[in-house]
């Protein structure tokens, strides 16, 4: 990862990946003489990309582009329904955007985007190609309302999307946010309350899987027509400073979905299909808290999200589903973590940090009336890093990290049992110029 900025107003910043990963993997379903023989070999080269620069006193140009080229390869040979898929995907895009102030209370920003993506293996029926361009004009408007210590914003928007082979869409969103009791702090105006919301239009594409897969387990629905969607949502933040630096954010949110895609079983456990399952809808609240004591040496986080999903469609009298959770989609999910900081006053070791976390995931249904379930469960893991000087433009971080440390066993699909305590040790240098 290297960035570039030679001046104030110029930035630029690249990003190279390589991941090759070959390990092994339970398959959908285990015998005696097929555990152990699973594998799962996969390879990623990407490189994303940005360049941005002010122009004048009121125009910023950015762009930002990336391109990836994936494999995919999953074997199982002694399993009752064997597999030996292979998926690779080839996906280019660039995204030009350009902002103009107004005045110091007005904005409007321009922005496109370009995209292709080519797709193929014997996990596909055949080589599938994709375009995609998009256009978007939004807004920041600030206003000073009726009262001295309140502070306005609006932000309307509009995106229009066209994919090859698919309907057009056009996206209209609006959002606003209305902070009340300013302060200040470190020379900005920091507000004790502020009342967000938003609501608009969202359109989501069929995948190339859900689409052309024709591999072991299962199969893709060229009839699928892309997700439709309305969403709604509205929250109030708390900032205060009692002892150290406290947030509490709680959000409540409703998305009606027409057309949602669903991978469900087509005549039997072992083949899944995609299709439109018509109407459903989403709501919930979440809970985001965090907790910085004085000096930053410690901070606690925990986040609650109660989600009701539901699918509103009926296929006729007596309908089983209808009104029921949505297959996989927990009611609840949670997480705790604390993150403790070490400083230390050495020319060659400069600090230290802890951290622990804790992720909780609920019941999840698995059948569409709502009569089976998988267990929920509960995830403990953590981390220790340590920051070494080796001279003032070099730096190196150590990172150990444990996950699933009680061994919790668990499973995110039926019959599918994920992994058990696991260890990762990590390197990254950073030099400064």
């Amino acid at each position: 990862k290297s960035s570039w900025h030679p001046t104030a107003g110029r930035r630029a910043e690249l990003l190279l990946s390589c991941a090759s990963l070959d390990r092994g993997t339970p398959g959908p379903l285990l015998t005696v003489s097929s555990q152990g023989t699973a594998r799962q070999a996969d390879w990623q080269l990407r490189a994303i990309g940005s360049a941005s620069a002010f122009i004048g006193d009121r125009m910023h140009m950015s762009v930002s582009g990336d391109v990836q080229d994936a494999y995919e390869h999953y074997a199982e040979f002694l399993a009752l329904f064997p597999a030996d898929n292979f998926y690779r995907n080839f996906m280019l895009g660039v995204r030009p955007q350009l902002r103009y102030d107004l005045d110091r209370s007005a904005a409007i920003v321009l922005g496109l985007e370009l995209g292709r993506a080519i797709a193929d293996g014997n996990a596909l029926d055949e080589e599938k190609s994709q375009s995609h361009s998009a256009v978007s004009v939004s807004s920041e408007i600030s206003a000073d309302p009726f009262a001295p210590n309140l502070s306005l914003s609006v932000f309307p928007s509009v995106r229009y999307d066209r994919f090859t082979g698919l309907e057009d869409s056009w996206s209209p969103k609006v959002g606003l946010n209305l902070r009340a009791f300013p302060v200040q702090t470190g020379g900005e105006d920091r507000y004790r309350v502020t009342l967000h919301s938003t609501i608009g239009r969202d359109f989501r594409p069929p995948t190339f899987n859900e689409l052309y897969y024709a591999g072991a387990g299962g199969h893709g629905n060229r009839e699928l027509l892309p997700e439709r969607s309305v969403s709604f949502d509205a929250g109030l933040t708390f900032d205060c400073s009692w002892a150290g630096d406290e947030e509490v954010d709680a959000t409540y949110y409703s998305i009606t979905s027409d057309d949602r895609i669903f991978w469900l079983p087509a005549g039997s456990e072992f083949d899944w299909s995609p299709v439109n399952i018509g109407k459903t809808k989403s709501t919930g609240l979440e809970i985001d808290c965090r907790w910085s004591l004085p000096g930053r040496s410690v901070e606690l986080s925990a986040n609650y999200a109660l989600l009701n999903a539901r699918r509103k469609f009926s296929s006729g009298p007596g309908d089983p589903a209808y009104d029921k959770q949505l297959i996989y989609v927990p009611l609840e999910t949670g997480s705790v973590g604390v993150l403790l900081r070490i400083p230390v006053d050495d020319r060659t070791v400069t600090g230290f940090h802890v951290r622990i976390t804790g992720d909780y995931v609920g019941d999840r249904y698995t059948v569409e009336d709502n009569t089976l379930a998988l267990p929920g469960y509960v995830l403990l893991g953590g981390n220790v890093g340590i920051d070494i000087r080796l001279r003032d433009d070099a730096r190196l971080h150590l990172k150990y990290e444990l996950n699933n440390v009680t061994d919790q066993v668990f499973q995110v699909m039926p019959r599918y049992p994920m992994p058990l305590r696991s260890q990762n040790f990590s390197i990254s240098f950073t030099k400064t110029e």
